[in-house]
């Protein structure tokens, strides 16, 4: 387990909150590979919370 926290950064907390939850539970190793497809619009990251007026499948 581990906590991060972050004063002065230029981030949305919803969106770090699907991030954190997207990757939670997961081995580094597949973790780097998903941010990698999120990244080349591959994967997407899912808006379950916080969805409002936001596509959901818009990088898929």
């Amino acid at each position: 387990a581990a906590k991060t926290r972050g004063s002065y950064l230029r981030v949305h907390f919803k969106n770090m909150r699907k991030t954190a939850k997207a990757l939670a539970g997961k081995k580094q190793s597949k973790v780097i590979k998903y941010l990698e497809d999120v990244k080349e619009h591959k994967q997407a990251i899912l808006f379950r919370r916080f969805n409002g007026g936001v596509g959901c499948y818009a990088l898929s």
